[in-house]
């Protein structure tokens, strides 16, 4: 407990060591504190849309959602790779360790992998009317 009020001693100052008002007045600061943070956070996220295109007119909604989809399902096929790939090496592992157990959940991997990789597949066979977009 001595290195704690050392500590507060040191960075908060006497004032705020007294008991009650200790508490008070610390309260009082970290409100302070916290209103100044979400007003600056609100600033910089107000901002945002001051860098958006002028071209409001001429965005189509199902471009805009095709684009979208599009980013997505290609985040996801690099995310199921990846997940493919440590599937195959658990299941290698789990080849050499000769255990049951870690092949069927390799396998589960693996089979969760390939499904990441073939969302985009599945989305077209939905028919949602939108056209997906992957980039470039």
């Amino acid at each position: 407990m001595k290195n704690l009020k050392q500590a507060a001693d040191y960075y908060v100052g006497d004032f705020l060591l007294n008991g009650k008002k200790r508490s008070k007045n610390l309260t009082k600061i970290l409100k302070r504190i916290y209103m100044v943070q979400t007003v600056i956070m609100m600033l910089l996220f107000s901002a945002v849309p001051i860098l958006a295109s002028s071209d409001i007119g001429n965005v189509d909604a199902g471009d805009l959602m095709g684009k979208v989809i599009g980013i997505i399902i290609y985040l996801f096929f690099w995310v199921g790779l990846c997940v493919l790939i440590w599937g195959i090496v658990m299941f290698l592992l789990a080849l050499k360790r000769q255990d049951g157990e870690s092949k069927a959940d390799a396998v589960q991997t693996m089979v969760a992998g390939i499904a990441l990789m073939a969302l985009r597949f599945l989305v077209d066979s939905l028919g949602l009317g939108v056209e997906i977009v992957m980039p470039e």
